[in-house]
């Protein structure tokens, strides 16, 4: 018996050794050396020799997909990941990425019994998940410049160690107040840490590596979705220590702890020479317009009025013409800045900026979906938990086959997965509104497809995003993208949740959930057909760059 399960395990052992050589090769040069030859798949044969635009000059200078490898890195000095403790840095960073969205998830399950058990009102608990989301989105870019300046690995094992430490904070918060210090606690180290994922695998990995790591990342994301609700619904009803919601945030202290200690020997870590010094100044200002514009979302009605937010968003909007212009100087004088602004000038990366700053709009449907359950069909929160299984389910899926489907589709594949997105909204819009009053098995196929559809877009919107940006811009492009999809979530659930709560009467039932629901799908399903119409420019321009 003994001699069969090893051979079983060795079997299993074996099967994933193929697959991570097959993700992973041992490439020297990264995929822009590559294409410039012609050898990456799905490619033209392109001549041996630079780059040259048949409309114009060598594009190697100002398109990173065609520029020589070897002018931004030492490429000896990548890591190619041909043994399997190569992985391990890269299992450190997934859990980095795994804890933020882990606690926006099942935060939503323990809302009522945080109301219940220190006394919050609507308003503060509203505040306990706009301050995390507003103070995730604010320090995303200054986090990168600091991580530019600071080293990468000090900024993520410093941001996960503060986020480790604001989740003991909140679990041990006794009121409403504390409980949201401790959430924008949480928020700022999150953001402290997201950056330096991408950044750290773009500055020491081979770039085939890429699509695997994106696809984890995706995976960790849609893992967080399908287990969060149900880590929350579980520890709420085992009470453990006789806790109840504090057991959620007091989860992350063994996890965070092993993390930290496992990239503190593991992580790769090498200062950026891009800058000796913060500019404080561009930080501050950033810092102050991404305030402008998520703190008026996150503020009740009650508190400030529609005209005030307009006004306050739109002067924060306008003060990012003088900073970028600011930002340009300082980069032509050779000083520090806070952003790469030079970026910004390739179209392709203004493409996935807004893509990214629509795409995440989606996210409202968490929220609107969960007040349709629990209290327009009288679900419980674990019963709410297991119906949306399906898009779990789905949102895992996606990004395991997101490698795989690039390789056949190439930039068509963001094309794609919105595609998806769009249809698994549209069918559980038609199911709930023939059937309001119950879940079928379309609405179930329908949350499958979204979720596939989501998780399928982050995937590829992260690889895209880092095949167009150079390596020393990686942490630069990556605060950006994930701002931006935070800005996304806060304008989608201040846009499409007031649609949700204006279509519901005084006194509303199951039928009038439904219809609500309706609506704010057909609103979503909207954007991601701007997001399709996007992905396609961006589809056409990648082949005619070529």
């Amino acid at each position: 018996m003994s001699r069969v399960m090893w051979a079983s395990y060795r079997h299993v052992a074996v099967r994933i050794s193929m697959w991570l050589r097959r993700a992973a090769p041992l490439p020297d040069r990264p995929i822009e050396d590559r294409r410039s030859q012609g050898r990456h798949p799905g490619d033209r044969r392109i001549p041996d020799g630079p780059t040259q635009d048949p409309r114009g000059p060598d594009r190697s200078a100002t398109d990173p997909r065609h520029a020589d490898a070897l002018s931004d890195h030492d490429a000896d000095a990548l890591i190619s990941p041909a043994h399997w403790h190569a992985w391990l840095p890269i299992a450190v960073l997934l859990v980095g990425a795994f804890l933020p969205p882990m606690d926006f998830y099942v935060l939503n399950v323990a809302l009522p019994e945080i109301r219940r058990s220190i006394h919050a009102a609507p308003y503060q608990l509203q505040l306990s998940l706009a301050g995390y989301a507003g103070a995730y989105a604010v320090g995303l870019v200054p986090s990168s410049s600091l991580g530019e300046t600071y080293g990468r690995k000090r900024m993520f094992l410093t941001g996960l160690f503060c986020f480790t430490l604001a989740s003991t904070l909140c679990g041990a918060a006794t009121t409403p107040w504390a409980l949201i210090a401790g959430r924008i606690a949480q928020g700022a180290s999150a953001a402290a840490m997201i950056p330096q994922i991408l950044s750290l695998v773009k500055t020491h990995y081979t770039s085939r590596v890429y699509p695997v790591v994106t696809s984890g990342i995706g995976i960790a994301y849609g893992t967080a979705a399908l287990i969060g609700q149900f880590v929350a619904g579980g520890l709420l009803a085992w009470r453990p220590f006789g806790w109840t919601w504090q057991a959620i945030f007091f989860v992350n202290l063994p996890v965070g702890a092993l993390a930290w200690l496992a990239g503190l020997f593991w992580l790769p870590g090498r200062r950026s020479t891009q800058s000796s010094s913060v500019n404080v100044l561009g930080s501050a200002w950033l810092l102050a317009a991404f305030s402008g514009i998520v703190i008026p979302l996150a503020v009740p009605s009650d508190v400030l009025a529609l005209t005030s937010k307009c006004v306050i968003g739109a002067l924060a909007l306008a003060s990012m013409v003088p900073f970028y212009r600011y930002q340009r100087a300082r980069i032509a004088a050779g000083r520090s800045f806070t952003v790469d602004v030079r970026m910004l000038d390739r179209r392709s990366f203004r493409i996935c900026l807004i893509v990214a700053l629509l795409f995440f709009t989606d996210n409202v449907f968490f929220l609107v979906y969960a007040v349709f359950l629990q209290q327009g069909l009288g679900f419980t929160p674990l019963a709410a938990a297991n119906t949306m299984v399906a898009f779990g389910l789905g949102f895992v899926f996606g990004p395991m086959t997101a490698a795989r489907i690039a390789k056949r589709a190439g930039a068509r594949t963001l094309s794609i997965s919105f595609a998806s997105l769009a249809a698994g909204f549209g069918l559980l819009a038609c199911s709930t509104y023939a059937h309001p009053e119950r879940q079928t098995v379309l609405a179930s196929l329908g949350l499958m497809i979204a979720g596939f559809g989501h998780g399928l877009t982050i995937a590829s919107l992260l690889r895209i995003t880092l095949e167009h940006v150079y390596r020393h811009e990686a942490s630069s492009a990556s605060g950006l993208i994930n701002t931006a999809l935070q800005l996304s979530t806060a304008i989608g659930t201040a846009a499409f949740g007031s649609i949700f709560y204006a279509s519901l009467p005084m006194s509303p039932v199951a039928i009038d959930y439904a219809h609500a629901l309706v609506r704010t799908l057909i609103a979503v399903v909207g954007v991601q057909a701007i997001c399709i119409a996007l992905s396609l420019r961006l589809d056409r321009w990648a082949r005619v760059s070529r």
